[in-house]
């Protein structure tokens, strides 16, 4: 078994080596059990995905094609530099639209108050009837959202059919935030301020 995963160093990435060394470790591990043989798979350390930022003109792209409650949840990632599960969470509840301020819970959890942007208000606006305390992703997605709550794999699922329409390559919804904190940095070079927009515990992890 070391042979077979010594082979595979040379050929794939190591994420990629990772993938395919824990799935060897489930059938060896389901082979054992059956009453076969105990064979150890070498440890393969996980990968770290190379993050990028996202053009302007890739943003555009993208909010060509994407669906309504998409937009929405993109705009926070790209404009404010949200998470993923933070800006799925947002209701029409949550946005101050008299003093332009956005109030939720973050990671942690934790209150964050972050400064909306006209963008975000004019797609929260596209609801007719909203509930206050139901996600907008959900209102924004039609009948059966309006009833249950969007999972997050469905949202992940969105976003990857736009990105190939788009004809996006090699970019994550989380590298919309990296996109965020990139831009702010650029117009002010704060770090400390960076930090506290991203909700970041420590000035290590913004860096």
């Amino acid at each position: 078994m070391p042979i077979l995963v010594a082979s595979w160093r040379g050929k794939y990435a190591p994420s990629t080596l990772h993938s395919r060394a824990q799935a060897l470790r489930l059938v060896l591990r389901a082979i054992k059990e059956a009453g076969g043989a105990a064979i150890s798979v070498p440890r393969v350390p996980r990968g770290q995905r190379r993050g990028r930022i996202a053009t302007q003109e890739e943003l555009q792209a993208l909010w060509r094609v994407a669906p309504t409650h998409l937009r929405f949840a993109t705009v926070p990632w790209t404009e404010l530099g949200l998470r993923f599960a933070e800006a799925a969470s947002l209701t029409p509840a949550m946005p101050d639209t008299k003093r332009h301020i956005v109030t939720f819970t973050g990671k942690g959890p934790k209150q964050r108050t972050l400064p909306t942007t006209p963008l975000l208000e004019e797609i929260a606006r596209q609801i007719m009837r909203p509930e206050p305390d139901a996600p907008i992703v959900c209102q924004l997605a039609g009948r059966w959202g309006e009833r249950w709550p969007i999972p997050g794999y469905l949202i992940r699922h969105a976003w990857i059919q736009a990105a190939k329409k788009a004809g996006l390559r090699g970019i994550h919804p989380h590298d919309f935030r990296r996109t965020s904190a990139t831009a702010l940095y650029r117009k002010t070079h704060d770090i400390a301020g960076m930090q506290e927009a991203l909700g970041h515990t420590s000035v290590t992890s913004t860096m």
